[in-house]
Order: structure tokens, then C-alpha cells, then sequence
């Protein structure tokens, strides 16, 4: 058993303690806090490494951008936590190394905000064998939801002066629509 994960059960525990909660409830708990700690760990992680590589603030652009839209769109998870961080941090450092490197023009971005709002209104919210989304009303609100996120996103980039940043948002995005891509699924033998 993790750290996180005994951490994680006696805080259940402590919130708990004065009140009676079936045990499903306090399973629940315990899970949410677990994926709350887990999430901590990975952006404590991911920014220590981008401090070390010089692109903390890139990296918080890409971060925030690829986490807002992956609120409500959800997609692929790693098998361990240790893995999601290196993927994540892999990831979203060639996502800066490219978006500092190559120039993409206006066309080029409307384009791909395009793109990417067809894969998100296809294929969002991405569920998973832990968590399904059975619920039509749930999946299309989801859905909804990051559309809405991707517009914001493309109105912000259109009032954004420097490329960089834009490019920036552009790719975590991108990287979030990639997540929820049946073909991602398949190349990483999860369905």
C-alpha cells in the first residue's frame, strides 16, 4: 500500500470520525482524497522538473490549458501514477519545445481549434473501464462543457498577442483531444 494511499485513509477517517457514513461513502472518500494527493504529487513534480529545465512558465500554460478542457473531457489514464507523471511531463515538454520552435500562423491555429473541437464533440467525454459514463445526459452535458472550454480557449488566443502563448494553449489542448482518441485507446491496449 502507497503513501498516498494510508495517508489518504486516515484522512477519510478524521473527516469521518464524529459522523455516521456508510462504508461506501467513506470509500469514496478515501479514493477522492487518494486521486487529490496523487494530483499534488504530479504537479509538485512536473513543476521541480520544469523549474530544472527552464520552462516552468510554458509549462504552466500547456498544464492549465490541457487540465481545464481535461475536467470535463476525461480520456486515457496511465496503468500507475508514476507513469502518468512521466508521460504527462515528457509530453508537455516536446509540447513546448515545439511551440517555442515552429511558428504556426492564424489559419494554421483556427484550423487546428477546428480540428479539435470536431474530436472533442465526437469523441468527449472520453470514459474509462474504472470510470464509465453511462449517463446520455452526463456524456452530452460533458460534452457541452468542452465545447465551451475550447471557443473560450480559441476567443482567448484570438486576444493574445504573443505566438508562443498562443501555441501554447493550442497544445495542451491538443494533447487533451489526443487522450480521448479511440486510436489512442487502442495503441495503448485499453480497449
Amino acid at each position: 500500500m502507497s503513501i498516498t494511499s494510508i495517508l489518504a485513509g486516515k484522512t477519510a477517517k478524521l473527516i469521518t470520525r464524529n459522523k455516521r457514513r456508510e462504508e461506501i461513502e467513506i470509500k469514496k472518500l478515501h479514493i477522492g482524497i487518494e486521486i487529490f494527493l496523487n494530483n499534488i504529487n504530479k504537479v509538485i513534480c512536473i513543476i521541480i522538473l520544469s523549474s530544472l529545465f527552464n520552462i516552468l512558465p510554458e509549462m504552466i500554460i500547456i498544464l492549465t490549458s490541457f487540465s481545464i478542457l481535461r475536467r470535463f473531457s476525461f480520456g486515457i489514464h496511465a496503468n500507475s501514477s508514476l507513469l502518468c507523471t512521466a508521460i504527462t511531463f515528457i509530453l508537455f515538454l516536446f509540447g513546448v519545445l515545439i511551440s517555442k520552435s515552429v511558428f504556426i500562423n492564424s489559419g494554421s491555429v483556427f484550423l487546428c481549434y477546428s480540428i479539435i473541437l470536431l474530436i472533442i464533440y465526437k469523441y468527449a467525454p472520453g470514459d474509462t473501464v474504472k470510470l464509465p459514463i453511462p449517463d446520455q445526459n452526463m456524456r452530452k452535458g460533458l460534452r457541452d462543457k468542452s465545447i465551451a472550454v475550447c471557443v473560450i480557449c480559441l476567443l482567448v488566443t484570438n486576444v493574445i498577442g504573443d505566438q508562443v502563448i498562443k501555441q501554447l494553449i493550442l497544445m495542451g489542448l491538443t494533447l487533451e483531444a489526443v487522450s480521448i482518441m479511440p486510436i489512442t485507446y487502442k495503441l495503448m491496449k485499453r480497449r
